[in-house]
């Protein structure tokens, strides 16, 4: 149900945003945000991202029957987001082509044996396995490192939910790979100038 609804001309009409759920029936505070939406990405009916003409980006979850939580999310504020890639780990691409990633959530312990390991091998960046750490560092977006670090990325690809690598195109047309496959954390290059 992944959607993405930008505005090249500026700010996304109100009726294209109330086709999604997770934005109707808001109060005056998320109204004035919505208002000023230039970039907005739906993951599902209980979670979406917003960025605004002041380059402020917001998190939308909707928090069961009590209504939605909105949070400004500061290290993805005064950046220009060009574009979200959502999947067990989230990605923003910004436009000066740096990669930011996180996670939603920690890691289920119960999911299967090294899920947890496998999702935080995917932030593309190091985050200790201590759990406060994983707070600290894997909830909060960061720039990937590696092989991208310094390098603009143009393309992010995710296998979907539950897959345990991601990779990224470069400008320059090279391919980067990182996750789980053979114990990758951080990006690394795979394959040469493809262009």
């Amino acid at each position: 149900m992944e959607a993405t609804t930008s505005s090249s001309c500026g700010v996304i009409p109100e009726d294209k945003l109330k086709i999604w759920k997770i934005f109707r029936n808001m109060g005056s505070n998320v109204k004035e945000i919505l208002k000023t939406a230039k970039l907005a990405h739906i993951v599902s009916d209980k979670e979406g991202f917003v960025v605004t003409m002041t380059d402020e980006t917001y998190s939308f979850l909707q928090d069961g029957d009590s209504g939605c939580k909105i949070s400004k999310i500061p290290e993805l504020s005064g950046i220009r987001v060009k574009e979200f890639f959502i999947g067990e780990i989230n990605f923003a691409l910004i436009e000066d082509g740096r990669l930011f990633s996180w996670t939603s959530e920690l890691p289920r312990h119960d999911a299967y044996p090294g899920s947890e390991q496998d999702i935080l091998n995917q932030l593309g960046r190091y985050v200790s396995y201590r759990v406060v750490d994983q707070i600290s560092f894997s909830c909060r977006p960061a720039e990937v490192t590696g092989s991208l670090t310094g390098v603009k990325v143009r393309q992010v690809a995710l296998p979907g939910w539950k897959a345990t690598f991601t990779v990224a195109l470069s400008v320059g047309g090279y391919v980067h790979q990182w996750g789980s496959l053979r114990g990758r954390r951080r990006p690394m290059e795979t394959l040469g100038n493809q262009g």
